[in-house]
Parts: C-alpha cells; structure tokens; sequence
C-alpha cells in the first residue's frame, strides 16, 4: 500500500498536479466514487466508505454492487479490497480500526463532504468532476459510459482478464461488446 506524504495532499497545486490514480486513491475517492454513480447507470450499485474508529486517517470510499468493488485502480473483489486496505493501514498503525458503512450523502456535495472531512468539488484547484469523468472513460475505455456500459453485476461486456490485481484478485478490463463479423 501507497501512503502519500501529508504535505503533498496539503498543497493543491501538489496534489492536482498527481497522477489519476494516484489522485483518485488519496483524497479524491469520494469524487471519483460520485462522478462513477452519476455517470455510470448500473441497478445494484452503491458508494461505500471505509471510516476508520475515532478520527483516524484512512478514509477510503468505493463503489460496489455487493461483489466487486470499483475504486481508482479498477475492479476487485469487495472482500479484497477491504482486507487491502485494512492491512496496509494496520501495518503502519497497529490499533488502525475502521467499519464499512453506507453512504447516506451525496459524495459531490460539498457541504455534506465538509461536515465529514473531506474536500467538496470546488475546493481543489480545478474541478475534478471532469477529470473523473474522463478517467471512467478511458478505464473503460468508451466514449460514453451511460449507453455503452451496461451492469458490472451481470457483466454484460466483454470481459478479460488479466494478471492478478493488487487486492490478490483478478483485474478485469471491461469494454462494450463489438461484433467483429459486422464491419459495417
């Protein structure tokens, strides 16, 4: 696990100027998981948020329709991802406790992100909507997530799979179906 020195994410021209990944993972995740549910419409899915016990650092927030987990480095088992993450942060605090709740507010709003500590759209140094935005798009790699993808809980695309991904699971790249015998 990856952890992103303070002064980094403290300074917006450092923390803009990051890689998507990178910037999706620490301290953008809510945008990106509420950019996902507004883009991408999928029955089943919901934004889930992994709040650590008394104020500790490591928030992390993700979408997911039960099964697998979206967040900034692509798809993964949900079980995985939360073990993931609960061992890199034990790792580097040994009482690091955290519960995986649902979310009851809107992941773009900014006073509702506020009141939970977290940095609303408009208080990076650009917005990040259309970055996340575009990110979905090329990790999907579509033009337009709303009509060409379909439901990750039936995987109605084209799926392959590839090495293993960083939760120990299969990494899944998916895009829309193409008919390779229809070239017109």
């Amino acid at each position: 696990m990856f952890f992103l020195d303070p002064t980094i994410r403290a300074d917006p021209a450092l923390h803009w100027n990051l890689s998507d990944r990178i910037f999706f993972t620490h301290g953008a995740c809510h945008v990106l998981a509420g950019v996902f549910l507004n883009t991408v419409e999928v029955d089943g899915l919901e934004a889930r948020w992994i709040k650590p016990v008394g104020g500790q650092a490591g928030n992390h927030i993700f979408v997911t329709n039960g099964v697998w987990a979206f967040d900034a480095p692509g798809f993964s088992a949900v079980h995985r991802l939360i073990d993931h993450f609960n061992r890199g942060w034990r790792s580097r605090y040994s009482d690091w406790l955290a519960e995986v709740v649902d979310i009851d507010f809107d992941l773009l709003n900014t006073e509702a992100l506020n009141l939970r500590g977290m940095r609303g759209p408009e208080q990076y140094l650009f917005d990040p909507i259309p970055r996340a935005e575009k990110f979905i798009a090329n990790k999907f790699k579509i033009d337009n997530p709303i009509t060409q993808l379909h439901s990750p809980s039936t995987f109605c695309l084209t799926i392959k799979i590839q090495k293993l991904s960083r939760y120990g699971d299969i990494r899944l790249s998916l895009w829309p179906e193409r008919n390779s015998r229809n070239k017109g």
